[in-house]
């Protein structure tokens, strides 16, 4: 999922429907551009890459579309303080040695306290400088980074912007023709509530959404939300959902209605082997095998 002020929807005569990004030239090119940007910014501070990457809201995009893959570049990169000591102990230490004085207030008092620190934790001024800040958020250092392809990150994007949008639902319900068993068992691990009925050779699944509840709860939006990668694995699938969107004080239901036929280019799918890890026991694995 993306933060929610991130979105961006279209609604119209009461449906509404994620902008989902064409997998083509200059998206492509937007991608590329900022794959090759964390990978040039490998071991350099989050703060610069940070202002690199903003330079691309000004290109002609979007800047939450420009975000949302930021976003999402950021969960396939480890950022980490480079530091030479704890960062809160030096912080410490550095107040608890400039509370002796009665005031700091030259540079050269400054620095007589960060040389008096840095002798007592064994480093070297600049040493101690470098770690006193390092682990905010500007300051972490991009340790890693595994570069997804350009169309699989636009797919994910797409994907995330309809799991953003099912946070908000009333109800969410879906018809698949395939990919039953990985689907009922991930709605039994994610602890939805449902009920299901049969459609000559197809099922039709009708989930609470997290709007439809007493209380709107966090853990269950994001619950439903992971439950759409499985059923867009599915070969055909067809779904609906109520989306409470408008103001506060005046909320209405909007329709998000998305099938495979309209959207499965624009999403990602990744059909997972047959594997006895899918089941939920080794009686259901066998049962499966007989």
């Amino acid at each position: 999922m993306l933060p929610s002020n991130l979105l961006i929807t279209r609604t119209r005569s009461g449906k509404i429907k994620p902008v989902y990004v064409p997998i083509e030239g200059r998206y492509i090119e937007l991608a590329t551009r900022l794959i090759e940007t964390y990978e040039a910014h490998l071991h350099k501070r989050k703060g610069e890459l940070a202002g690199r990457c903003q330079q691309f809201e000004g290109s002609g995009f979007d800047y939450r579309l420009v975000r949302g893959l930021v976003a999402l570049l950021d969960r396939s990169a480890t950022f980490k303080p480079h530091s030479f000591v704890d960062p809160k102990q030096a912080r410490r230490e550095v107040f608890q040695e400039a509370n002796r004085y009665p005031l700091v207030g030259t540079e050269a008092l400054r620095q007589e306290v960060i040389a008096q620190v840095a002798s007592r934790l064994h480093l070297s001024s600049s040493q101690l400088e470098a770690s006193l800040w390092s682990d905010f958020e500007e300051e972490l250092v991009l340790e890693s980074f595994v570069a997804p392809l350009p169309r699989d990150l636009i797919q994910q994007y797409n994907l995330s912007l309809t799991q953003t949008l099912l946070f908000k639902a009333a109800s969410f319900e879906f018809i698949v023709g395939s990919n039953y068993q990985r689907i009922f068992s991930r709605l039994k691990r994610l602890g939805l509530m449902y009920t299901v009925e049969q459609q000559n050779a197809a099922y039709n699944v009708v989930v609470d959404g997290p709007i439809s509840l007493f209380k709107l709860t966090e853990r269950y939006g994001t619950s439903l939300a992971k439950l759409l990668p499985t059923v867009v694995e599915a070969d055909n699938w067809h779904f609906k959902a109520q989306i409470v969107g408008g103001e506060r004080q005046a909320p209405k239901l909007l329709e998000l209605e998305l099938s495979a036929k309209t959207a499965r280019d624009l999403l990602p799918v990744q059909r997972p082997q047959k594997t006895e890890e899918q089941y939920d026991s080794s009686v259901e694995a066998a049962f499966a095998r007989s």
